[in-house]
């Protein structure tokens, strides 16, 4: 069982995340101000580059259990909260094991059960001008809109320094329009060597990237295309322009924002 470094007691379901991970863990339950969870992020983001590890703030969710449990674990216990450890590390290491399958087959492998929309998209050219839009700096995936409040939230110490790889630890998805794991660690990978894109925030319908090396207008379209097919809920299907305004969006982020229905 590992250490719980925050006062506060974590709950049962906090609890037996923080086993299923097997890592260090710190436990935050819902609170008002999140520059306390945010201060100990970027604490553990220094630390973990000096270390060999990644901090990624978990939501304590029971949707987001199910699917770890779900994609991790062959046989399904009465009761929820109970699951094989050793199953889990297994599972861990076969996913750790697996070659990665190639970036580009894997998008365009999901394109066809994109919305026709962005199969359509996904062909136009680049436009000469992107439209005016402002980068994304900040994570929103860890709050609870409807109390205005953040998620009860696990700090993770993910023991990896290659950044796909969290996804082995966190296989939250599989489902709907959710990539599996293979595919999040696949163009995980692309985008790490590209942009430095590290996970930072899961949820059970939520994954946010930190962006230590921003798109310029140059490569916004090409990857505005990739994120279009990764989530087809990054688009705004209002604006008059949909790809363009993602790739605009894109100029400068330090943050990459997604969301699965």
């Amino acid at each position: 069982m590992n250490g719980n470094k925050n006062s506060s007691v974590p709950t049962p379901l906090a609890q037996v995340m923080m086993d299923y991970l097997d890592c260090p863990c710190r436990f935050f339950p819902a609170q008002k101000d999140p520059s306390a969870v945010l201060a100990a992020w970027e604490e553990a983001r220094a630390r973990g580059d000096r270390e060999g590890f990644i901090p990624v703030l978990v939501a304590v969710s029971e949707t987001l259990w199910e699917a770890l449990r779900m994609n991790a674990c062959d046989e399904e216990d009465e009761d929820s909260y109970q699951f094989d450890l050793a199953q889990v590390r297994q599972y861990r290491q076969k996913v750790l094991e697996t070659p990665l399958p190639d970036f580009k087959e894997t998008l365009e492998s999901y394109l066809p059960f994109c919305p026709s929309y962005v199969q359509t998209w996904n062909q136009d050219p680049a436009p000469e001008v992107l439209p005016a839009e402002e980068p994304s700096h900040s994570f929103w995936g860890y709050k609870n809109f409807a109390t205005g409040m953040t998620q009860p939230l696990l700090l993770a110490e993910i023991p990896t320094a290659k950044a796909w790889e969290v996804f082995a630890w966190l296989p939250f998805g599989g489902w709907n329009c959710c990539p599996d794991t293979p595919a999040l660690m696949s163009v995980s990978r692309r985008w790490r060597e590209r942009y430095g894109a590290v996970p930072a925030v899961v949820t059970s319908s939520t994954l946010e990237y930190r962006i230590p090396f921003p798109a310029g207008p140059e490569a916004a379209w090409e990857l505005a295309k990739e994120q279009s097919v990764f989530c087809p809920d990054s688009l705004d299907t209002d604006a008059d322009s949909p790809l363009a305004k993602l790739a605009a969006s894109l100029v400068g982020a330090t943050v990459w924002s997604f969301w699965w229905d």
